[in-house]
């Protein structure tokens, strides 16, 4: 096919890097690019390129200004770079699209959209345009490739192989590798000894997006292009959310979506140092943990889990509500000594936005608080998300409390900065397979953080009879290294559970060794971490049964608009826990 005379457009979000917003009033303040775009830029040059970009209350000045700053901005024709705010279109219709096409004075099929959005690219190619899911794949799409869904069997230097091949992959475990490439590649890795097997119709990457369905699989099973171990490997077509298959017996974590992420295949992220042994010396006091009650929790639960927010499914108006009230409590918080960010992403046509308060420390190596601001109520039929109450109290208000509980604790306990930076952040769709978490962990692989700990806190609110046992999760068979660590961070918690909440029973830990594994393996968002290679845990009521003797108490209204349940002294024991090891790993070296 004769390309020389196409033009390349790419979204900005998700595509090229991360952009970073201030908290309300929302603004673009910085964009993180990513390392694979830029060498994609730097390969295109002598090619007209532009950006189309959904830009909410920055015109584009500002957006301009901060690309200029990274040295993005003049890759890109003036004329070529279309933000959402300057002409009042945004990526919802194909109307935005055809506006570039003629500011390009091309013709529609002489236009390529790159994005990572299926339902953005959906409306491009209804304005006749062709489009690229991922940078890596553009020029596939400019020589006339078909893209395929692909499951590598995979054998040793397999990364440098796939690297070469311009192969993207989706989701990896210890001996496959689920990813998107051009047709081409079908041939040469098979060539080169892989054992490859194309998954779904020719094209789907380009408007479909790949889950992992584990409890849902037989409601999505219409959508399956491969059985996985875990569960069947689904193709779900754009503008379909994996909602409309929850299935009412659905555990935690039932389904997970596959982002495209170039770092799956870069070298082992950086293996934390051991951290130095708890002692009588070491152990911090529990009286500089007692501010953090049962009330802090409770308050909290109230504000984000009841009217006016009501729902924080990423459907209902409530989310974004939850995202600039949570933006602006962290900024209330110890003076303003925290820095708070919004980090958008998208998903479904939406654009989403974890939150993030960092609490700097004397070197950039960063421990983690973490949990999800979403919710859902898709086990109570009928129910509409973009108007039902969906409180979701115990899933995950109470780990949302926590973290900002948690953050306002070290803050008071640390006026002067830390040995390791502490960094709280909150995702946002997790209840949509990890989507937040996923986002947030893939710029933070791409940056090469340094990140020495991530602790999770996933449903810490329900415990309505004795004894008052907790789960702690460090499970992860893709890689023994990371599981190794997230076993000596759970083995931390443990520790110092007797300590700084001695009402509570000693944590019962999950991991890859006990006979079915660890059942939370890939089912909340500290998995995000861990498939990219950092020590993450996660703390949790006794939602799974085993390993110890006693019988798990899952909580009824799991994903029920009657999540309105918390027992704040409980979490508040587990948040006091999960505290001082944060406390501990971020003020001690190395």
């Amino acid at each position: 096919m004769d390309t020389a005379d196409s033009v390349v457009f790419f979204d900005l979000g998700d595509t090229l890097g991360t952009p970073v917003l201030s908290p309300p009033p929302v603004h673009l303040v910085g964009f993180q690019p990513f390392g694979f775009a830029v060498e994609v830029l730097d390969e295109l040059r002598g090619r007209r390129l532009g950006i189309i970009s959904n830009t909410g209350q920055d015109d584009g000045t500002a957006v301009d200004a901060v690309l200029h700053a990274v040295g993005l901005r003049d890759r890109f024709e003036t004329a070529l770079r279309i933000y959402s705010r300057d002409v009042g279109l945004r990526k919802d219709s194909p109307e935005i699209f055809q506006l570039a096409a003629g500011r390009a004075a091309v013709a529609a099929e002489r236009c390529v959209f790159c994005g990572e959005d299926a339902s953005e690219r959906g409306f491009a190619r209804q304005a006749g345009w062709r489009t690229a899911p991922h940078p890596l794949l553009v020029e596939d799409v400019l020589a006339g490739a078909v893209l395929r869904y692909l499951r590598i069997t995979v054998a040793s230097d397999w990364p440098a192989v796939l690297r070469r091949l311009r192969v993207v992959p989706l989701h990896v475990t210890a001996e496959t590798v689920y990813a998107m490439a051009a047709e081409r590649a079908v041939t040469e890795l098979t060539g080169l000894g892989f054992a490859v097997q194309p998954l779904g119709e020719v094209d789907a990457p380009q408007h479909t997006d790949l889950y992992l369905f584990r409890d849902d699989a037989t409601a999505a099973g219409r959508f399956g292009v491969a059985d996985d171990e875990a569960g069947l490997i689904v193709a779900l077509p754009a503008g379909q959310s994996p909602d409309d298959y929850h299935a009412a017996a659905s555990r935690h974590g039932h389904h997970v979506r596959l982002l495209p992420d170039p770092s799956l295949l870069a070298p082992a992220a950086h293996r934390p140092p051991a951290a130095a042994a708890l002692t009588e010396t070491t152990a911090p006091d529990p009286k500089a943990f007692a501010d953090l009650t049962g009330e802090t929790i409770a308050d909290r639960v109230r504000r984000y889990c009841t009217e006016p927010i009501g729902s924080r499914h990423v459907a209902h108006p409530g989310n974004r509500r939850a995202v600039d009230e949570i933006a602006t409590e962290f900024a209330g918080l110890a003076g303003g000594r925290l820095t708070v960010r919004l980090l958008p992403f998208t998903h479904g046509g939406r654009t989403l936005f974890n939150v993030e308060a960092t609490l700097p420390g004397e070197s950039e190596a960063a421990v983690l608080v973490t949990a999800h601001l979403d919710a859902t109520a898709m086990s109570s039929q009928p129910y509409r998300p973009e108007r039902d109450p969906a409180p979701g109290a115990d899933d995950d208000g109470s780990g949302l409390a926590a973290v900002l509980a948690i953050a306002e604790r070290l803050a008071a306990l640390l006026p002067e900065p830390p040995v390791h930076t502490l960094r709280f952040v909150l995702f946002n769709a997790e209840e949509q397979g990890l989507v937040g978490s996923g986002a947030y962990a893939r710029q933070q692989r791409a940056a090469g953080a340094d990140i020495r700990a991530v602790l999770q806190l996933d449903m810490i609110g329900f415990n309505r009879s004795g004894p008052r046992s907790w789960e702690l999760h460090a499970g992860h068979r893709t890689d023994p290294g990371v599981e190794s660590a997230s076993r000596q961070l759970a083995g931390e918690l443990h520790h110092l559970t007797a300590l700084m909440a001695p009402e509570l029973e000693p944590p019962q830990i999950y991991h890859s060794d006990l006979p079915g594994g660890d059942p939370a393996d890939g089912r909340s968002d500290h998995s995000s971490f861990q498939l990219r290679g950092y020590p993450a845990c996660l703390a949790s009521e006794d939602f799974f049964a085993g390993p110890a003797g006693t019988d798990p108490e899952p909580n009824p209204d799991y994903h029920r608009s009657t999540d309105t349940f918390v027992d704040p002294e409980y979490a508040a024991d587990i948040a006091r826990v999960v505290a001082a090891a944060a406390f501990l790993r971020a003020t001690t070296a190395p």
